[in-house]
């Protein structure tokens, strides 16, 4: 399948287009606070995920951009489609992952390793194991072994999902110098529909992902962790709060120098800034 990506940078202005306008007042009815058309009322809808990467700090004041690519199939693949034998299709969609690289997308070079993969665990008991989370290509200010450290992320959109993966070794003493061993413990997490779990692990670490239901779908996101913390106000993301107010004044007050309008569209409908909204 595509892979979209726009990079925000220092601020970017998108228009995001339905089949109806009831879907457009939808959104900015629930912005304004006001009661939202409720979705058996819409003459369409979309099941899907909205995933935000935040930028390292240089990379917060980029130029805007917009990026289409490929994904790339993790199981084996015949002329038209995934073979979906044993009821398991994994998708790269970004960075790296099982010695493979979704190379479309440009990634901030500054954060270091980057993985995300769909998978589809369509009959109970199929199962999927992933390894060389984020790739072990070299990094900046990273060697290239695989103990870095990341934070993985897995979140099971329909369905549900048993994670699998090997904890740190560590050294038994059973009080005679001459016996002690090292043993590595196992950490097993049941995961439910609408639920992400989080770790921190080496990337070489491998995840093994059951399904526990017929139709399970799983996402899987994960990096190097930032070196600061990240905020957010409404539609945007800093490590400043200030910088967060500030662009928050300017989408306010539609200032065109900060936020250009958008071609093509009569730039008449953008949605308000919340009423409430402050840094978080």
């Amino acid at each position: 399948g595509g892979v979209n990506a726009m990079v925000a940078g220092r601020g970017v202005t998108h228009s995001e287009r339905g089949q109806s306008r009831d879907i457009q007042d939808h959104w900015k009815q629930a912005a304004n606070g006001e009661p939202a058309i409720p979705e058996s009322q819409m003459p369409t809808s979309m099941h899907g995920l909205q995933l935000w990467m935040a930028l390292s700090r240089q990379g917060e004041d980029v130029e805007p951009s917009f990026h289409h690519g490929s994904s790339v199939p993790m199981t084996k693949t015949d002329d038209t489609k995934h073979n979906t034998t044993g009821g398991v299709e994994a998708t790269l969609v970004v960075g790296r992952c099982n010695g493979l690289e979704q190379s479309d997308i440009p990634l901030d070079v500054d954060l270091g390793r980057v993985v995300f993969v769909d998978i589809d665990l369509a009959q109970r008991g199929s199962s999927f194991t992933l390894h060389d989370l984020g790739g072990s290509r070299h990094q900046p200010n990273e060697g290239a072994d695989a103990t870095a450290e990341l934070q993985v992320g897995v979140y099971v959109s329909t369905g549900q999902v048993e994670a699998t993966f090997p904890g740190a070794p560590h050294e038994d003493d059973d009080g005679d110098d001459n016996h002690s061993h090292s043993t590595t413990t196992t950490t097993t997490t049941t995961i439910d529909a609408g639920q992400m779990a989080v770790w921190n692990m080496s990337s070489g670490t491998q995840l093994q992902l059951t399904g526990l239901q017929n139709g399970t779908r799983v996402a899987v996101v994960g990096g190097t962790p930032l070196s600061e913390p990240r905020h957010l106000l409404w539609n945007f993301c800093s490590h400043s709060k200030s910088k967060l107010q500030r662009a928050a004044q300017a989408w306010k007050e539609l200032d065109r120098t900060v936020f250009p309008k958008v071609v093509g569209e009569s730039n008449d409908d953008s949605i308000p800034l919340p009423t409430r909204s402050s840094p978080r």
